[in-house]
């Protein structure tokens, strides 16, 4: 097996990998927009509660509702700020993720272009190798015609 074959197998392996990795940096990507959405409903969320049930002169309140609403509103400050923890993780995992991905695809543009230039000093060492049989070749038609014509000039002296 030529050198540039085998190497066929670690690209293959590289090449693999990098397809894995983009894959896991695709699924990274996806997490932060969910995140990103779920955020945003949250906020949402909370200013519409607040512009509904916030304004403190709405009539036939209570203390116990006005008390509930503080607390509601807390949980869901609460909910947006664990959010916001989340959606900073998540775009730490896509970094890591990013920098995974292109470190493997540099391993298989690498092990790439090293295939590319084994594979064409293969070819470059074939072409070398058939032109000596040419040229090999050539040159035993050639001496054989000498030998063939050396002996017609002496069997012509000879008569």
């Amino acid at each position: 097996m030529k050198r540039a074959q085998r190497l066929e197998l670690v690209q293959r392996a590289t090449e693999h990998a990098e397809r894995d990795r983009a894959e896991l940096l695709v699924r990274a990507e996806q997490e932060v927009q969910a995140c990103e959405a779920k955020l945003a409903e949250l906020t949402r969320y909370r200013r519409d509660y607040e512009r509904t049930l916030g304004t403190p002169d709405l009539p036939g309140r209570d203390v116990s509702q006005l008390r509930d609403f503080q607390v509601f509103l807390a949980r869901l400050t609460e909910a947006i700020s664990q959010q916001r923890v989340l959606l900073t993780q998540a775009r730490a995992r896509r970094e890591a993720q990013l920098a995974h991905w292109q470190q493997a695809a540099q391993r298989a543009k690498a092990v790439g272009t090293l295939a590319d230039r084994w594979q064409a000093e293969d070819r470059r060492s074939e072409d070398r190798r058939e032109q000596n049989e040419t040229d090999e070749r050539a040159q035993r038609v050639v001496s054989r015609s000498a030998a063939g014509h050396a002996g017609e000039d002496q069997s012509g002296d000879a008569s």
